[in-house]
């Protein structure tokens, strides 16, 4: 057996004979080698998959033709090129840029940076990110709802909540089709609960007020939804009232006004989109990644309240990033 060794790690970018190009990750540079391969099961692993016919390899990434290969004797040779100036190889010991990008649910510069400044991450392996293939597959490019703008004091003072669902989208494994979700405006730490009809969102209400302010030792003052039904019923208002809960509602077809939530649950199926990319997992288990997603963007450093986390925020206590792992890791389980 000859072993030859792996000399670093980075992105080569393809280009293809129609002129587009595609960014294959962690490829392995092995300058013994005299000639280079692309494997298929790593591909497979990331999400794409491929059919062969009359000769041409094609290969898929979400229903897009992203290579091709003609098959000469029992391989097949790709059509396409290596654009060698674009190639980026790098000692796989000191950059774990990507690797980070991708565990905390494909976050953005800013926020590795930020995390590198305050001493979570090791500022020697975090580089320049690299494109992502995988975020522009998953992020959406819509006009942004403008910055919301409440003075709140403390936790639980002003919360926003929102549903997102329909009849259209996939059963989760759980046969979930929506989920509602509460954020706190102070910290902006988020929670989320999945549910299968709309007619849940109350009793799921009733059951994180319960348990929040029992942690807290705080109560809930001002609740902002929109206008939708299972926000706005006898149930629900009368609960409130007794509770002593101030509803602040939007206005019909506004959606703008109750932006702090929509922007939510825009960022966690952005998210949810890029790990499904990249995890090449089928879409119904668009519920464990939302939840993932949620328990990332509370590690994260927010914006809206000056890159602070939200987590850290909430607990007073900085969070543990040894525990990430990248969605869609292989696991085992021990059984004694």
């Amino acid at each position: 057996m000859i072993l030859i060794q792996v000399k670093g790690i980075g992105d080569v970018r393809i280009k293809n004979e129609d002129g587009s190009t595609i960014l294959l990750t962690e490829v392995r540079y092995i300058p013994e080698m005299s000639k280079n391969l692309i494997s298929l099961g790593t591909l497979e692993d990331k999400g794409y998959w491929f059919e062969s016919k009359k000769g041409i390899l094609t290969i898929f990434k979400n229903d897009l033709i992203v290579l091709t290969g003609k098959k000469e004797s029992t391989l097949y040779f790709l059509q396409g090129t290596t654009l060698a100036d674009e190639a980026n190889v790098i000692d796989k010991e000191k950059d774990e840029t990507s690797l980070w990008h991708s565990r905390l649910g494909h976050i953005g510069a800013k926020g590795l940076q930020v995390l590198v400044s305050k001493g979570h991450l090791d500022k020697n392996m975090i580089k320049e990110l690299q494109f992502c293939e995988d975020c522009v597959y998953g992020k959406t490019h819509r006009v942004s709802f403008g910055a919301a703008k409440h003075v709140t004091k403390d936790k639980l003072d002003y919360v926003h909540s929102d549903l997102w669902g329909s009849p259209n989208v996939p059963f989760s494994i759980g046969k979930c089709q929506y989920f509602i979700t509460f954020i706190d405006d102070f910290t902006r730490r988020t929670w989320i609960y999945f549910i299968r009809t709309k007619d849940e969102a109350f009793s799921k209400f009733v059951e994180w007020k319960t348990q929040i302010e029992n942690q807290q030792d705080k109560k809930l003052k001002i609740l902002r939804t929109d206008n939708g039904l299972e926000f706005c019923n006898q149930e629900f208002d009368s609960f409130c009232r007794k509770e002593g809960v101030i509803t602040h509602r939007t206005c019909a077809y506004t959606p703008q006004q109750n932006g702090v939530a929509e922007r939510m649950n825009r960022t966690i199926m952005n998210k949810v989109r890029c790990m499904l990319s990249e995890s090449g997992l089928g879409k119904q288990f668009w519920a464990e990644e939302a939840s993932t997603a949620v328990f990332l963007i509370n590690k994260s450093p927010s914006s809206s309240i000056e890159f602070d986390i939200p987590e850290e925020k909430w607990t007073g206590h900085p969070p543990d990033y040894k525990i990430l792992k990248k969605f869609g890791s292989v696991a085992y389980i021990h059984s004694d």
